[in-house]
């Protein structure tokens, strides 16, 4: 805590904290699978990958040899790859920020929670 100025968390103490990791984790299991299928379906193997473009993340970089399909929009490009997001994605990438977000405020809440139980247990500390 001295040096990141935050009460460091473990699982299993605070719930709120704890499914906001679970969340988090689902998260980006959800855009790994999405990927991994991706893969498959495109041919394209370890050739298509995410990458982080200004305040795009997990935008779907492939060779320019690879046709995608309609549903997936331009973004951007760099010699010898293309990048695209779907819809699906999108909706990929929302859900890991909102994941990433309730864990930000379980963290931001754990001091306050920590207060609370020495409190309700103040007979404890005054024997």
């Amino acid at each position: 805590a001295e040096g990141t100025g935050r009460v460091v968390q473990v699982q299993g103490v605070e719930q709120q904290y704890d499914q906001a990791v679970r969340a988090t984790s689902e998260a980006e299991s959800a855009l790994q699978h999405y990927l991994q299928g991706l893969r498959t379906k495109l041919g394209g193997g370890r050739d298509i990958s995410y990458v982080s473009v200004n305040n795009d993340s997990h935008l779907i970089e492939v060779p320019d040899s690879i046709k995608v399909p309609h549903k997936f929009d331009f973004v951007s490009q760099r010699k010898g790859f293309k990048r695209h997001i779907s819809e699906e994605l999108r909706e990929l990438v929302a859900d890991l920020d909102r994941a990433k977000q309730g864990r930000e405020a379980a963290l931001s809440s754990i001091l306050q929670g920590l207060v609370r139980r020495f409190v309700s247990n103040k007979e404890l500390w005054l024997s």
